[in-house]
């Protein structure tokens, strides 16, 4: 149900002036995180009382942000196809690093063999298909049945230009 808040708002036969924005909060009570004004549409996701938690939806152009108003987006975990097995990576996200991006995640080896030193290629797509930047990457000592975390710098990549990436097994010793 989506609802406009009306500049007047009477309830049981009381009525009171509202200000031209409301303050949309945290948590109730907490800190103001946004303003909207009272004739934007939202929807009532939650009813807690005195407060309600509301969902406004709308669209911002993306010249209007800098790299830290975006959100790191994580990715669908992916299979990794080996000589023994397969590798899964799960949790990729990229955020903006020191130059370009830095991608971060998990692989979890699911091979059935513990692997010394295994070097993988990650390629970074556009939402064309068109490929952005390309990077090997080692883990060491991968046991079977574990996990590691694992970080990829990208030097001239930035996160809002990624839309898909694809890891490839290279090499295991």
């Amino acid at each position: 149900m989506i609802l406009i808040l009306p500049a007047v708002i009477s309830v049981s036969g009381f009525s009171a002036d509202k200000p031209e924005k409301v303050m949309i909060r945290a948590e109730p009570a907490g800190k103001p995180i946004a303003v909207i004004k009272t004739d934007t549409p939202f929807e009532i996701t939650e009813d807690a009382g005195e407060w309600v938690k509301v969902t406004v939806t709308g669209w911002v152009s993306r010249s209007e942000l800098t790299a830290t108003d975006q959100m790191p987006k994580t990715y669908p975990d992916q299979k990794i196809a080996s000589p023994h097995g397969e590798f899964t990576i799960t949790g990729v996200t990229f955020v903006p690093g020191e130059v370009g991006s830095q991608c971060s995640g998990i692989i979890r080896n699911t091979t059935g063999k513990s692997s010394t030193v295994v070097t993988y290629l990650l390629k970074c797509f556009s939402a064309d298909g068109r490929q952005l930047e390309s990077s090997y990457f080692t883990v060491n000592k991968l046991q079977k049945g574990k996990e590691k975390p694992f970080t990829v710098d990208l030097r001239y990549t930035r996160p809002h230009e990624i839309f898909t990436f694809t890891v490839s097994y290279e090499t295991s010793f």
